[in-house]
């Protein structure tokens, strides 16, 4: 896991918030961020993860579900669409990136929220 994070890192940018969640998990809060710039870092992430030189593992591979916060969002709604998202990544067939977009206007998340993953 430490590989891992290693590799997602860099790739973001300072003003994203990278975090662990759950047991193999990891989180990426991106504000100010259209869904096609996250979906655009998810792929990057992804592809970083796949060349990963891990042989101990032999390859390793990263699905990821990508989401965009709506007006009427809260904290958990966004986690539940962007862990649904992450099921339809792993039930398509692992190693891609899935969203489940709204159709409502996007907003950052507050910074709240952002503390609460960076804790």
């Amino acid at each position: 896991m430490i590989e891992i994070a290693a590799a997602i890192v860099p790739i973001c940018r300072l003003t994203d918030t990278v975090g662990r969640w759950g047991g193999e998990e990891f989180l990426i809060i991106c504000p100010e961020t259209s869904c096609e710039g996250a979906m655009i870092l998810a792929e990057k992430v992804r592809k970083a993860v796949e060349s990963l030189p891990l042989h101990r593992y032999g390859t390793v591979t990263i699905s990821l579900g990508v989401t965009c916060s709506k007006l009427d969002d809260d904290i958990n709604t966004v986690i539940q669409r962007a862990d649904k998202a992450l099921y339809l990544a792993k039930s398509a067939g692992r190693n891609q990136v899935r969203s489940m977009q709204s159709t409502t206007h996007q907003l950052s998340l507050d910074e709240d929220a952002v503390e609460l993953f960076r804790n």
